[in-house]
């Protein structure tokens, strides 16, 4: 059950990862090819001592998938109307006008922003507020070309259980992590006693980590769960 709701949630990431690039065109990738090498880094971190129970690992597995979906428009169900009455977007919106203008911008000037002037300046919300973004997004809900309803996690069940515990360490993921850490309980994961998983992810997010976007492993194919040592999720 975890490891196909696992699946699931990262071929639906890697579509809404896929369109990060057309809003952040200039942007570093952070595509699937970015994702993916977190659990490489995640297994170099771990060594052979420390090993995840399926639910931890389901949980990392998680918070990876989606903790930079927030760079992308599509990581807004409603595109701009998600955030417009936001208080930090009218902020953005204002610094960027004025910074195109020259000078402090009208309220005429805020709301006929050309195109350019508001692709801009949703391009710097999206970056500054993509870690808040991605906590919220295990319990984001979408609309299909058919009207349907999805998630990224489809059982309401592991939603509920996982749901807020991967989007904190989603959050954690886009931070400078030591920053971040310590306003996270010594639990992350409720596991079994003596499992060395809490101990993984305490260990992880106090590692800095420094992404790189494997420009030179290319035509190397691979799934995350390929030769990890962090334990099968089941």
């Amino acid at each position: 059950m975890l490891q196909d709701a696992f699946r699931s949630c990262r071929d639906r990431a890697q579509v809404l990862a896929g369109e990060i690039a057309r809003d952040l065109p200039d942007f570093t990738v952070h595509d699937i090819t970015h994702l993916d090498p977190l659990w490489e880094m995640a297994d170099l971190i771990a060594g052979d001592q420390i090993s995840f129970n399926p639910a931890e690992a389901f949980v990392f597995g998680g918070a990876v998938a989606i903790h930079d979906l927030g760079l992308g428009l599509a990581a807004y169900p409603h595109g701009t109307k998600d955030f417009q009455s936001d208080p930090k977007w009218q902020d953005i919106l204002v610094t960027t006008v004025r910074r195109v203008l020259q000078r402090d911008p009208s309220p005429d000037d805020l709301e006929n922003a050309d195109e350019a002037t508001t692709k801009l300046a949703v391009g710097h919300y999206l970056r500054q507020l993509h870690a808040i973004r991605s906590e919220e997004l295990a319990k984001v809900e979408w609309r299909d070309e058919q009207g349907r309803l999805f998630h990224l996690f489809e059982s309401p069940e592991l939603r509920l259980m996982y749901g807020r515990i991967i989007g904190r360490i989603a959050h954690v993921l886009c931070c400078e992590w030591r920053k971040s850490f310590p306003i996270y309980p010594k639990n992350l994961v409720d596991c079994p006693r003596g499992c060395g998983g809490n101990r993984f992810l305490r260990k992880l997010l106090q590692t800095p980590y420094r992404p790189t976007h494997h420009s030179s492993r290319a035509g190397r194919k691979s799934h995350p769960s390929d030769g990890i040592r962090l334990g099968a999720i089941s």
